[in-house]
């Protein structure tokens, strides 16, 4: 019986390279005849593998200066109220994260889970579906998709909130004095979607449309922080969105200041800079903002000048929260940005 443990782990091993052995014929037939067939979406395919390399070894997103910044004492000369929407659960996430699975279920199942994800991936290039991916501007998961519901369940629709609650659900659903971005990452579109859909119940949205910005792109030099949508393109519905995902995006999505993905000798830093220059030359007193959790975080690191659980933590996944973010005219005439600590107010679900 001892003896059967022992070789156990070296049979398994046999019989998984048996059966991958006897696999690779038709999987390089198979592969060989989609390139063949749709050379278009092989070709695409192609190039974001190459791109995915590229930002891998190249990209500098997170190399900037980090120590504190002294806070920006001056005159304030604008005040916005911004409410950030982190997206929910991707299925990269679901992938490589442990989230809020215990130790031993992630490491029992992340190599089925691998598999899975990789043998995804496969079936999208052989189906040609060029414009879909697991891994690149990874989607929400199913588990995603539940928790921007729960942004519309226990949120928007919550009858029981504070007075100060209440008023930034009002933000979030109606288009007067406020706008919604997002950014150019599909689980961020969806969420906000599919979180604010009571938003654009009543049709709203050819005038009210989601502003998708480059400047929002989460900040990472992971495959799945890449855009898969073009500059100024078509955002597209993913496999894993609900079914209405599909025309909203066609309806409400304007990608005017989408201008691709983010440059491989960039820098996160400039594109929060960019996001707070962008904010004030709005002609509204509220933001929306759909992100990501790094993002967020770099944003409260860089703006926010007192001890706060916003510097050390993320927003959960499918969380809200709000702050007013303050414009000051220092007193060499210098513009800066600080977040008023006092305001940032939990909305839903929080920091972990």
């Amino acid at each position: 019986m001892i003896s059967f443990f022992i070789t156990l782990p070296y049979i398994f091993l046999f019989y998984s390279l048996w059966i991958l052995a006897s696999l690779w014929r038709p999987f390089c037939t198979l592969s060989l005849v989609a390139v063949l067939s749709n050379p278009a979406a092989a070709i695409r395919k192609g190039q974001l593998f190459v791109w995915t390399l590229q930002y891998l070894l190249l990209c500098n997103d997170k190399k900037w200066k980090k120590d504190k910044n002294k806070e920006p004492n001056g005159k304030v000369v604008g005040s916005k109220t911004i409410i950030f929407v982190r997206h929910g659960e991707s299925l990269w996430n679901e992938t490589f994260n442990k989230g809020d699975r215990s130790v031993r279920d992630f490491v029992l199942g992340f190599i089925p889970n691998l598999i899975k994800a990789i043998a995804y991936e496969w079936y999208l290039w052989v189906s040609g579906a060029s414009g879909e991916s697991w891994f690149y501007d990874s989607p929400l998961s199913a588990k995603g998709v539940d928790q921007a519901y729960s942004i519309q369940r226990d949120f928007c629709q919550n009858a029981y909130l504070t007075p100060k609650e209440e008023a930034m659900k009002q933000i979030c659903l109606q288009k007067k004095n406020s706008i919604v971005v997002s950014s150019n990452l599909r689980r961020a579109i969806a969420t906000i979607a599919i979180g604010l859909q009571d938003r654009w119940a009543e049709e709203k949205g050819k005038d009210d449309p989601i502003q998708i910005l480059t400047c929002l792109q989460e900040i990472s030099r992971n495959p799945d922080a890449l855009s898969i949508t073009p500059a100024h393109g078509i955002v597209a519905a993913a496999e894993t969105d609900p079914a209405f995902m599909k025309e909203f995006c066609e309806k409400h999505c304007e990608t005017k200041h989408h201008y691709g993905n983010k440059p491989v000798n960039g820098n996160g830093l400039s594109r929060l800079q960019e996001f707070c220059q962008l904010v004030f030359e709005l002609d509204v007193d509220n933001v929306v903002a759909g992100g990501h959790s790094l993002w967020f975080r770099s944003f409260f690191q860089t703006y926010l000048f007192s001890d706060h659980v916003a510097q050390k933590k993320k927003i959960v996944n499918g969380g809200l929260v709000s702050f007013t973010l303050e414009k000051v005219e220092t007193e060499t005439k210098e513009i800066a940005y600080r977040v008023d600590s006092s305001s940032v107010t939990v909305l839903h679900r929080g920091f972990g």
